[in-house]
């Protein structure tokens, strides 16, 4: 089944539920990847060794969904949030191709509550017609748009540094870490330089060894507070969208990937 990035010119936004223009919004935002010419996927092909082409579409500008009104693109993520992830993954991407000696992890300072709404909503864009499709998607977009709420509390987010050039988004997939036993629904965001990895109801033996971000968040949308960011601590490229050897994940359609174009 191909990837379909493009919703109606005129619709219901995936944010705010508004019937109107779409424009398309681009996940993640222009300055936070370095991913321009791609091949977008559904996750199926993106994980197959041989890479089938059946569902490939392809993009001269980066991973873009026509799913969002302008004020939520254009306002609220673009003025709003989107500066603030760009600003992190600028000093994530610096560190790493940094030619110095440098400390194993760094010390980044951050505006959380902005981070973490910028990438709630370039996840809820992420899909054509799901406006509120969903319990995990309904208390992310109630938490987006109002910044009085607190974020969800049976859910964790979870992020690690992504040093690889390709592009994972999935919007609700299940993951087992022993095949049938405790599933957790996910959402994730991956691109160099940063995962972020939202699980729903954890199961309580999962043991997840990564710095969490919900952990971090308050009231005050402007509360600033510094994040490490460990650069020897991060799992194999293709965790958590492929299962471990005794695992399980069930993919639906909307998991999709994102690699450099070459030809």
């Amino acid at each position: 089944m191909s990837v379909v990035t493009r919703g109606p010119k005129v619709g219901p936004c995936n944010i705010c539920g508004t019937t109107g223009p779409l424009t398309e919004d681009h996940i993640p935002p222009k300055g936070a990847s370095r991913l321009s010419q791609v091949a977008m996927m559904n996750i199926v092909d993106l994980l197959s060794i041989q890479r089938p082409n059946k569902s490939t579409r392809y993009s001269q500008d980066g991973v873009k969904y026509r799913t969002l009104c302008k004020k939520c693109n254009n306002e609220r993520l673009g003025r709003g949030y989107d500066p603030t992830l760009i600003a992190l993954a600028n000093d994530v991407r610096a560190y790493l191709n940094s030619t110095l000696h440098l400390p194993a992890q760094l010390r980044a300072k951050t505006k959380p509550n902005r981070l973490v709404r910028c990438v709630v909503g370039h996840l809820l864009a992420h899909g054509v017609g799901e406006h509120r499709a969903g319990t995990m998607i309904d208390r992310l977009t109630d938490y987006f748009l109002d910044e009085s709420l607190s974020f969800p509390e049976e859910l964790k987010l979870y992020y690690w540094v992504y040093p690889y050039n390709d592009q994972v988004t999935i919007k609700g997939s299940a993951h087992s870490v022993r095949y049938w036993d405790s599933f957790a629904v996910f959402m994730l965001l991956k691109f160099f330089p940063l995962s972020f990895f939202f699980v729903l109801d954890e199961p309580a033996n999962w043991r997840i060894p990564f710095g969490r971000l919900d952990t971090m968040l308050t009231k005050s949308i402007d509360d600033e507070a510094e994040i490490t960011i460990d650069f020897t601590n991060f799992p194999q490229q293709r965790w958590p969208e492929a299962p471990g050897e005794s695992g399980m994940v069930m993919h639906g359609d909307g998991a999709t990937g994102a690699i450099p174009r070459t030809s």
